[in-house]
């Protein structure tokens, strides 16, 4: 089928807005949820091979349901001779930066 006039502009304010504004709320949740710790995954890895360079992520965002999650996100173990960063620092541990100060932190600005 071909487009008319009328759908392809249509297309076009939506991809614009898209591109000005990002995705409608619900999307992002929905993208959220299924590719973080893929797309996270993936970018750890390469910055790895590419640079040496080990993270950890503190990632919060907005289920489909509303509610707003965080986790740690720590790919460590997957790289060289690498360790869980959580499990092995004590030093980060006895700061007490928890994934509940992230939450609490980002429903304030959600």
């Amino acid at each position: 089928k071909k487009l008319s006039e009328e759908e392809k502009a249509f297309l076009r304010a939506t991809a614009t807005r898209w591109n000005n504004e990002g995705s409608k709320p619900e999307v992002k949740a929905r993208l959220a949820e299924k590719h973080t710790a893929k797309k996270l995954a993936v970018f750890v890895q390469q910055m790895w091979l590419d640079m040496g360079v080990r993270m950890l992520f503190f990632v919060s965002f907005r289920w489909p349901n509303g509610k707003i999650t965080c986790t740690e996100l720590n790919f460590n173990d997957t790289l060289g001779n690498g360790k869980v960063y959580l499990t092995v620092n004590a030093s980060f541990q006895s700061a007490r930066i928890t994934s509940c100060d992230w939450l609490q932190h980002n429903t304030t600005y959600y």
